[in-house]
């Protein structure tokens, strides 16, 4: 998919097309947040500049999704989260590499594809002692949000407003449309 799509819309060389699909790879056999442009330069070889330009392309094809800060520091700095843009992609990608998708990173992905097909920003809260994955802001207010199994627990929360979200809610947040929010 990515040699087709990519080299026709971007008439990019095979070396780019390498860079992507190893990102691609790398991400599929990842946890989320372990992501970072420094580490995965030394990991690959490729220059720190190609491998934004790949992310962007990855974006723009629809492959990923970049959660970042609510105010980022400059963009080398900056705390990301790439993740698949629908937690099928990380399902197909972790087969070819013979691998099982692990759950947590699904579950994380699951949750910012449903957030995000209701229109609510979505970002990496800012540093706190024990950081919980997400922030939403749904109708002004900022909720945090912790994406785990049936024993994860508010503490990563820090007694501020937010949710829990185990498998029963993430799955009936599947089922929330954008027109149920009027």
């Amino acid at each position: 998919m990515i040699y087709e799509d990519a080299i026709a819309e971007f008439s990019l060389t095979k070396s780019k097309v390498d860079v992507m699909e190893r990102l691609l790879s790398f991400l599929a056999a990842s946890t989320p947040g372990e992501f970072s442009y420094t580490s995965f330069s030394s990991l690959s070889g490729y220059g720190k500049s190609t491998i934004y330009e790949a992310v962007q392309l990855l974006k723009e094809l629809g492959l990923i999704t970049i959660i970042s800060e609510k105010t980022p520091k400059a963009k080398a700095k900056s705390t990301i989260k790439l993740l698949f843009a629908h937690p099928n992609l990380r399902a197909a990608f972790a087969e070819q590499l013979m691998q099982e998708a692990g759950i947590g990173a699904l579950r994380e992905e699951y949750f910012v594809f449903h957030i995000a097909q209701l229109g609510f920003p979505i970002f990496i809260p800012k540093a706190m002692k024990k950081a919980p994955d997400y922030e939403v802001t749904i109708e002004g207010r900022k909720l945090l949000f912790e994406i785990g199994g049936a024993s994860k627990t508010r503490t990563q929360l820090e007694w501020r407003e937010g949710l829990v979200m185990n498998d029963e809610t993430l799955m009936v947040l599947g089922f929330v449309q954008p027109t149920d929010q009027n």
